[in-house]
Order: structure tokens, then sequence, then C-alpha cells
């Protein structure tokens, strides 16, 4: 067995969550190209277990909810 420490599901929502709201602090400098794309989206899931064809459907519901904003 690995001595390697292990996170809960808490812990690790807990550290994306800091993670990102400290990037979003970087990035506050209003350069472009800030986000990701599906694609990076489907490869940061399928290092997690979660297939391409979810994140593609999860993401879709914003194409969708996009078109709608007047």
């Amino acid at each position: 067995m690995s001595s390697e420490r292990r996170y809960s599901d808490e812990q690790i929502a807990a550290i994306f969550k800091m993670a990102s709201e400290e990037q979003k602090k970087l990035d506050r400098d209003g350069s472009a190209g800030v986000g990701l794309t599906l694609a990076e989206l489907q490869e940061i899931g399928g290092e997690t277990g979660i297939s391409s064809e979810a994140v593609a459907r999860a993401a879709a519901t914003f194409e969708h909810a996009e078109a709608e904003v007047p």
C-alpha cells in the first residue's frame, strides 16, 4: 500500500475551490484567454474518472443558457 497522502472528497473540493479562487486573483489583470476549453475540461475530467461525454453534456448546458441571455 502506498504511503502517499490521500485526501477525502470534502478536502479535494476545498483544495480546488481555494486554488481556483487564488487563480482568479492572479487572472484579474483582464488578460484575454482566461478559462478552459472543452477539450481541456475533458482532459481534466478524464484524469479524475469523469467521461468526456459527461463533461461535454455538462458544458452544453452553459451553451444553451448563454444563448438565451439577451
